[in-house]
């Protein structure tokens, strides 16, 4: 009997593992998509290396208004670790898709152990963790590398779960009981600093305990009130001063939210039900449902199922519980409060990744409770169903950012979002023929889409159509009084006009609103030094090194005002810092190399060269003529 249990547990051990892993290991020969790259990856700092200055940022200062220090600190390891899987990418995906994929199975793993408390029933839990991981409503959690952050909090967060139940078990020893406990505040401490949005797990380990347990109400908030501390720490971090983001949440009227929430709802069990179309935005908007005559009918359907479950409670025990676990699981993202995304879409796929636990209750609940064999060959066909929809349809759809959004737009035909990312690919490669047609579309759909005006305006810059994009620019602007990146961009236009008292008053705009806009110093540096307030020029770089230091950009830019005022010293030694932090600046080379030059050190400013043209760089023909002229003598 007990070889019985043995071989059952590697069985459901192996299948847990290797159905997932098959779905999605195509994931690792990927791309990054949506903002995976360029919000969180190469754009980010943080990730260059894993030193004590930029830890200590991580912890110290929350970055795009979110405090997510132990999500920030996994992706610089993973990104020193991918080093060694590519020597040719700086950020290779690989790395990012495998991790995301490993915490996804980790996760099924603990929803079946999660579920073996509830049923003691090893098979319908499996069976249960099954659905969770192979249900195509979960490929975008997986495929999106930036939901790692979630991945990773929900990990920490179902271990919490996992720990907190072992803890209310009073049948346990007081030792295992108090360890469990202890175990449990640390990893849902770390949850909620790998991602907010499980500050509402406690309110599932309430229901949960008092499912599984008994236990009172009185006793769950007693042992509750610790992590209800935990929540509130948080908070006084992102109360500090930090570089703030351009997006903004859209101004839903309070009185209409619960209308919002009850379609949320209804959507998810919708696409749960029937899981066929899935889009990474669905459009959805605040703005757009609050003209649906339908929206004010839909918590019909809400509250008819909730009390038909309440009704049968007796009956089905488990199932009013896992609705509300259900519900729960994507409240900090329903509608109820204003959040960023919901200027896209109030509901996306992956929110609702903590409430398939209450999914995965009810599937295991009725393979429990009706012990029919056609009920099982049923659930087992649907499993399979599930999981080649996810391998063969849904998955692929990620494979690129023209997969994705070209998929987008075939599903949701509206929303601009798709065409705006499509646009900025376009851009990219340098296909601007395209691209203006996609912003034109986005801004077609929604003419108050500030952002497509301002990527727009970026656009036309580069063709040098400068009067368009100040044009674009001035609307951004207008639609979005605050929109520092806008005035920076309009700055940027103005100096290239060589209107540069026009230039410098835009950026010093935008750093009146974002003082921590690191861009916009470097910038501002750069016309000081063009118009020659040199002073000024040194201050401004300072600054935004002080919140880059790792801007190798910036210290170029600082070196070159230094060779403009013949400080030579200083000069090199800020070269050597750009080159030290990007030893592919080919920029950089090109300048040290004249300094080299005008101090007669001819071999290394010919060393420089060859560099620079080792690198495929731009190099100045002339100079490098007479260094070899004069090295021969």
């Amino acid at each position: 009997m007990q070889k019985d249990k043995i071989i059952l547990d590697i069985l459901i051990l192996f299948f847990l593992i290797t159905i997932p892993l098959t779905i999605f290991w195509q994931s690792t020969s990927f791309g990054f998509v949506q903002d995976d790259e360029l919000v969180y990856f190469t754009n980010n700092s943080k990730y260059y290396d894993i030193s004590f200055d930029d830890i200590r940022s991580i912890w110290k200062i929350p970055d795009k208004s979110m405090y997510i220090p132990v999500s920030f600190s996994v992706w610089a390891l993973l990104k020193q670790v991918g080093k060694f899987v590519s020597s040719e990418n700086e950020f290779d995906p690989y790395i990012f898709h495998f991790a995301n994929v490993i915490l996804h199975i980790l996760n099924g793993l603990l929803i079946f152990l999660l579920l073996n408390l509830i049923f003691k029933n090893r098979l319908v839990s499996f069976m249960g963790a099954m659905l969770f991981l192979v249900h195509p409503v979960q490929v975008e959690a997986v495929m999106y590398i930036s939901e790692m952050r979630g991945l990773l909090a929900n990990f920490l967060g179902f271990s919490f779960l996992y720990c907190y139940l072992i803890s209310s078990n009073k049948k346990k020893s007081n030792k295992i009981t108090t360890i469990s406990y202890i175990f449990s505040l640390i990893l849902f401490t770390l949850s909620v600093l790998s991602k907010p949005s499980t500050i509402i797990l406690p309110i599932i380990a309430i229901i949960l305990e008092k499912y599984i347990y008994k236990n009172s109400f009185r006793e769950s908030l007693n042992r509750i009130f610790p992590f209800i501390i935990v929540i509130i720490l948080p908070l006084f971090v992102l109360l500090r001063p930090a570089d703030i983001t351009i997006y903004k949440a859209p101004d839903s009227p309070v009185l209409l939210r619960p209308f919002i929430w009850f379609d949320a709802i209804n959507f998810y069990l919708h696409k749960i039900i029937y899981p066929i179309s899935f889009a990474p935005s669905y459009a959805r908007t605040p703005g757009l449902m609050i003209q649906k005559w339908w929206l004010y009918l839909e918590w019909i359907i809400t509250f008819s199922l909730g009390y038909l479950l309440w009704k049968n409670k007796k009956k089905h025990p488990i199932l009013f519980p896992s609705f509300i676990i259900f519900i729960v699981g994507f409240l900090p993202v329903s509608g109820l409060a204003k959040f960023v995304f919901q200027n896209w879409s109030t509901v996306a796929d992956r929110y609702i990744y903590i409430s398939m636990l209450g999914i995965s209750m009810v599937f295991s609940y009725f393979l429990s409770r009706f012990r029919y064999k056609s009920l099982w060959y049923i659930s087992l066909i649907l499993l399979m169903f599930l999981s080649l929809r996810s391998g063969l349809v849904h998955v692929p759809i990620w494979k690129n950012k023209f997969t994705l959004w070209n998929h987008c737009i075939k599903e949701i035909p509206t929303e601009e979002k798709a065409y705006y990312n499509r646009a900025f690919e376009y851009k990219e490669m340098g296909k601007f023929t395209e691209a203006l047609k996609d912003y034109d579309k986005a801004i077609s759909i929604n003419p108050f889409y500030d952002e497509a005006y301002n990527k727009r305006g970026n656009l036309y810059r580069e063709m040098k159509k400068y009067q368009h994009a100040i044009n674009d620019y001035n609307k951004a602007i207008r639609l979005y009084p605050d929109f520092y990146q806008a005035y920076l961009n309009r700055g940027l236009t103005y100096a290239m006009l060589k209107m540069y008292n026009e230039a410098i008053i835009d950026i010093s705009k935008a750093l009146q609103i974002n003082p921590f806009y690191q861009e916009a110093f470097n910038n501002r540096g750069n016309i000081y030094a063009k118009i020659k307030k040199y002073e000024k020029a040194l201050e401004d770089y300072d600054k935004s090194l002080e919140i880059d230091h790792r801007h190798a950009e910036t210290y170029n830019n600082k070196a070159n005002v230094y060779a403009s005022l013949q400080e030579f010293n200083e000069a090199l030694e800020n070269y050597n810092k750009a080159i030290k932090l990007n030893p592919d600046y080919t920029l950089a080379y090109q300048n040290r190399a004249a300094v080299y030059y005008f101090l007669e050190k001819f071999e290394k400013a010919l060393e420089d060269i060859r560099i620079v043209k080792s690198l495929n760089g731009k190099i100045d023909e002339l100079l490098l003529q007479k260094l070899m002229d004069i090295t021969k003598k």
